[in-house]
Protein backbone atom coordinates (compact mmCIF):
# COMPACT_ATOMS: atom_id res chain seq x y z
CA UNK A 1 0.00 0.00 0.00
CA UNK A 2 3.00 2.31 0.34
CA UNK A 3 2.74 3.48 -3.31
CA UNK A 4 -0.77 4.80 -2.52
CA UNK A 5 0.03 6.73 0.66
CA UNK A 6 -1.00 10.36 0.35
CA UNK A 7 -2.84 9.81 -2.96
CA UNK A 8 -6.32 9.88 -1.40
CA UNK A 9 -7.98 11.23 1.72
CA UNK A 10 -11.60 10.12 1.31
CA UNK A 11 -13.48 6.93 0.53
CA UNK A 12 -14.40 8.40 -2.86
CA UNK A 13 -10.71 9.08 -3.58
CA UNK A 14 -9.86 5.48 -2.69
CA UNK A 15 -12.73 4.18 -4.87
CA UNK A 16 -11.41 6.19 -7.83
CA UNK A 17 -7.93 4.68 -7.44
CA UNK A 18 -9.44 1.18 -7.29
CA UNK A 19 -11.61 1.83 -10.35
CA UNK A 20 -8.71 3.28 -12.37
CA UNK A 21 -6.63 0.19 -11.56
CA UNK A 22 -9.33 -2.07 -13.01
CA UNK A 23 -10.84 -3.20 -9.70
CA UNK A 24 -9.74 -4.34 -6.26
CA UNK A 25 -8.03 -7.58 -7.36
CA UNK A 26 -6.19 -5.83 -10.20
CA UNK A 27 -4.93 -3.18 -7.78
CA UNK A 28 -3.94 -5.88 -5.27
CA UNK A 29 -2.06 -7.76 -8.04
CA UNK A 30 -0.12 -4.62 -8.94
CA UNK A 31 0.76 -3.80 -5.32
CA UNK A 32 1.76 -7.42 -4.58
CA UNK A 33 4.06 -7.47 -7.61
CA UNK A 34 5.67 -4.16 -6.54
CA UNK A 35 6.23 -5.66 -3.07
CA UNK A 36 7.99 -8.71 -4.53
CA UNK A 37 5.19 -11.17 -3.75
CA UNK A 38 4.33 -14.08 -6.05
CA UNK A 39 1.01 -15.77 -6.73
CA UNK A 40 0.66 -19.06 -4.85
CA UNK A 41 -1.80 -21.40 -3.19
CA UNK A 42 -2.79 -21.42 0.47
CA UNK A 43 0.02 -21.28 3.01
CA UNK A 44 0.28 -19.84 6.52
CA UNK A 45 0.95 -16.12 6.39
CA UNK A 46 0.01 -15.73 2.72
CA UNK A 47 -2.18 -12.78 1.73
CA UNK A 48 -5.38 -13.14 -0.28
CA UNK A 49 -8.28 -11.06 -1.52
CA UNK A 50 -11.69 -11.79 -0.05
CA UNK A 51 -15.13 -10.29 0.28
CA UNK A 52 -15.84 -9.28 3.87
CA UNK A 53 -19.13 -7.85 5.19
CA UNK A 54 -17.61 -4.36 4.81
CA UNK A 55 -16.45 -5.02 1.21
CA UNK A 56 -13.28 -6.23 -0.50
CA UNK A 57 -10.34 -6.86 1.82
CA UNK A 58 -6.97 -8.53 2.19
CA UNK A 59 -6.90 -11.52 4.53
CA UNK A 60 -4.09 -13.68 5.95
CA UNK A 61 -3.65 -17.46 5.75
CA UNK A 62 -3.94 -19.30 9.07
CA UNK A 63 -2.19 -22.49 10.20
CA UNK A 64 -5.05 -24.75 9.03
CA UNK A 65 -5.09 -25.54 5.28
CA UNK A 66 -7.56 -23.33 3.44
CA UNK A 67 -8.43 -21.18 6.45
CA UNK A 68 -8.09 -17.39 6.34
CA UNK A 69 -8.68 -14.54 8.80
CA UNK A 70 -9.87 -11.05 7.96
CA UNK A 71 -10.34 -8.05 10.22
CA UNK A 72 -13.96 -7.16 10.92
CA UNK A 73 -15.90 -5.16 13.46
CA UNK A 74 -15.18 -6.63 16.87
CA UNK A 75 -12.22 -8.78 15.86
CA UNK A 76 -11.54 -11.25 13.04
CA UNK A 77 -13.70 -13.37 10.78
CA UNK A 78 -12.63 -16.83 9.64
CA UNK A 79 -13.04 -17.39 5.91
CA UNK A 80 -12.69 -20.34 3.55
CA UNK A 81 -13.43 -18.62 0.24
CA UNK A 82 -10.77 -16.26 -1.11
CA UNK A 83 -9.68 -14.87 -4.47
CA UNK A 84 -6.06 -14.32 -5.50
CA UNK A 85 -3.27 -15.40 -3.16
CA UNK A 86 0.31 -14.14 -2.78
CA UNK A 87 3.35 -14.82 -0.63
CA UNK A 88 7.12 -14.27 -0.67
CA UNK A 89 8.70 -16.50 -3.35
Amino acid sequence: MAPLRGRYSTAIGAALIIARAGGFEALADDLAERAGLARCGWQPGALATAVMPTGPALVVGLDQPGWWAGRCEGGYQILRDVGRIWSKP
